[in-house]
């Protein structure tokens, strides 16, 4: 079944039903999509052996909401040195306990408190050791719905937005995008795309572009995925219209 939405009013990256939107390697919480990438600097980001995490939830962004999410035990403390924000308060301070997100897999995401943002949820955006997209999206078994949009031609809001609650295509479009292959990294230009987002049962969500000139998933990624992808992706835009 896909459903029609004409607009968007909020695009986040974890909040209840709200998408992440990813623009190559940058990635930035707005109220509508922008007319450049956002800075990469802008949000906490930490590495641990070898992937990169970017901070996409804090309890302070989000003020008086419950987290969408339970910590587990440790699995690991920010190294020194730790790849962090050029701004004050942005970095994740030495040594802060990284802990595991109940449900998901510690290369997907993890969580951490910091000072001034409260609880901070990260998300996977760069993982060096990555073979596939199993490796960056933990999600098989808990999406929901497939929300679809592609943004207007001045790309400050989006044209079109459709979202997929037929199960089967759910789980063929998460299938494809967990087995597809790692891409040889490509320099970002101005293409058409499709901004795919996976609604997960907690109420969270984990979003990529996809190029329709490429046909190539980017951020995170590159990923190649079977040819079957784009068709499914265009029939969903086709047939919400």
């Amino acid at each position: 079944m896909v459903e029609a939405r004409p607009s968007l009013s909020t695009i986040a990256h974890v909040s209840a039903r709200a998408p992440l939107l990813a623009l190559g390697v940058f990635i930035g919480t707005m109220s509508a999509l922008p007319a450049g990438p956002p800075q990469l600097s802008c949000l906490p980001n930490v590495e641990i052996g070898g992937i990169s995490y970017l901070s996409i939830w804090s309890t302070a962004s989000h003020a008086g909401t419950v987290p969408p999410f339970a910590l587990g035990p440790v699995h690991a403390k920010a190294p020194r040195q730790a790849r962090g924000c050029v701004f004050a308060g942005c970095a994740v301070d030495d040594d802060t306990p990284l802990y595991s997100v109940d449900g998901y897999a510690p290369s997907f995401r993890l969580a951490a408190t910091m000072q001034g943002r409260g609880l901070t949820l990260f998300q996977v955006y760069r993982n060096e050791h990555a073979r596939s997209g199993a490796d960056f999206f933990d999600v098989a078994g808990k999406v929901d719905a497939i929300e679809v949009s592609e943004p207007a031609p001045d790309f400050t809001t989006r044209a079109h937005t459709a979202v997929v609650t037929d199960r089967p295509t759910i789980d063929r479009v998460v299938d494809m995008i967990r087995a597809a292959p790692l891409a040889s990294p490509f320099v970002m230009a101005s293409e058409r795309e499709y901004y795919v987002s996976f609604q997960l049962r907690d109420g969270t969500s984990a979003t990529f572009n996809y190029s329709r000139t490429r046909k190539l998933v980017h951020t995170p990624g590159p990923l190649a995925p079977s040819v079957e992808l784009d068709a499914i992706l265009t029939a969903v835009m086709t047939a919400g219209r």
